[in-house]
């Protein structure tokens, strides 16, 4: 057991290398004071560690003793100077892997938005987060960039030699509104992809809805550029940084170039994120020179399975059980309050762009 994980030197040493807790190392400070006086906390620090080691595994009985907690924290600073070396023995340069250590900080402070001020991390966040230790993600600029090596998304995209794309719903229920049934509609029927005498054939997607009608293009002139089982990159957008448009190409260009100089054995095709600003109804709510209008620009959206949690959460934070009570510091938030009384939702949405 390595008890020096439990020490103030320890956390200490990691900031003075790496300075990977700009924000918060007084309250990792505070954490391990909290932890040693109590023989329950060491325990569950211990038991956290031990899951955090094994990041395939999770132990589904652990509970903290609050939502949040820095204890959780302080369980996955442990791991931090060996995932920043990690990555620098991957390839990433020094900076870029103590940017990607620091994202723990933040999500320590942006957890206080939601928790009446008091900062830490839960359970879920730990279990988001612990795909780090993997090495499979790192933070480069505007966005976070994840390998992941089976793509999810129910769609199959093809493109044909003048550069064209057209896109299938793939393997999913589809509503009336020609969106995923499962976001609240009565499945209108159920799309796939076949083949049938030299044509591929299909429900197209148009403006992010499957259409009923079947389509069909010559197989001899199209090739299937991302479909569902293939490796991608998921891109993440954390909080509290610019959202310029200069930034966010950059930050692409950047990225792109660091994924194929370190993971060169990571064959990919596509970009894909999954979240609320991807929803084209932020059209419907936001003006024309919006920067998350901007995000949108490269990125096409699909039909798949959504949440309108994330919106509520991202935007407001600490949400109060009477939906009257939220806050309309913004446009942003006086609007999506108007919807959301309305008994309406923004979902998130999956969408991909081919590189």
């Amino acid at each position: 057991m390595k008890t020096h994980w439990l020490t103030k030197e320890y956390y200490l040493a990691m900031q003075e290398k790496y300075h990977c807790w700009p924000q918060t190392l007084h309250l990792m400070l505070d954490a391990v004071d909290e932890v040693t006086a109590s023989e329950e906390l060491t325990a569950l620090f211990w038991r956290i560690v031990e899951v955090l080691e094994n990041p395939d595994s999770w132990d589904d009985s652990l509970r903290l003793p609050t939502e949040y907690h820095m204890m959780a924290a302080l369980a996955f600073g442990a791991y931090m100077p060996g995932m920043v070396e990690g990555l620098i023995e991957d390839g990433f340069p020094k900076e870029v892997a103590i940017k990607t250590a620091q994202e723990i900080d933040t999500a320590v402070m942006e957890a206080a938005l939601s928790n009446k001020g008091k900062p830490g991390l839960s359970l879920d966040l730990i279990k988001w987060y612990r795909r780090y230790l993997k090495r499979n993600m790192f933070r480069l600029g505007r966005f976070s960039f994840e390998r992941s090596f089976f793509f999810d998304g129910h769609v199959q995209v093809f493109r044909n030699k003048n550069g064209e794309e057209i896109a299938f719903s793939y393997d999913i229920a589809i509503g009336e509104n020609g969106d995923a049934a499962a976001n609240g509609g009565t499945e209108a029927f159920y799309a796939r992809v076949w083949e049938e005498d030299g044509y591929i054939c299909g429900h197209k997607i148009v403006d992010g809805k499957a259409q009923k009608e079947i389509t069909h293009i010559p197989k001899a002139e199209w090739t299937s550029v991302l479909c569902y089982g293939d490796t991608v990159i998921h891109i993440h957008v954390p909080s509290f940084e610019p959202f310029t448009p200069e930034y966010m190409e950059k930050s692409y260009a950047e990225g792109i170039e660091m994924i194929r100089k370190v993971w060169k054995d990571f064959p990919f095709t596509a970009i894909v994120g999954v979240s609320w600003i991807l929803n084209p109804r932020l059209h419907e709510i936001l003006r024309p020179d919006s920067n998350l209008l901007y995000f949108q620009r490269h990125y096409t959206p699909f039909p798949e399975a959504g949440n309108t949690e994330s919106a509520l959460e991202l935007v407001f934070f600490d949400i109060p059980e009477d939906l009257h009570d939220l806050p309309e510091k913004t446009s942003l938030q006086r609007k999506l309050k108007e919807m959301y009384l309305a008994g309406d939702g923004l979902y998130t949405v999956y969408s991909y762009w081919i590189l």
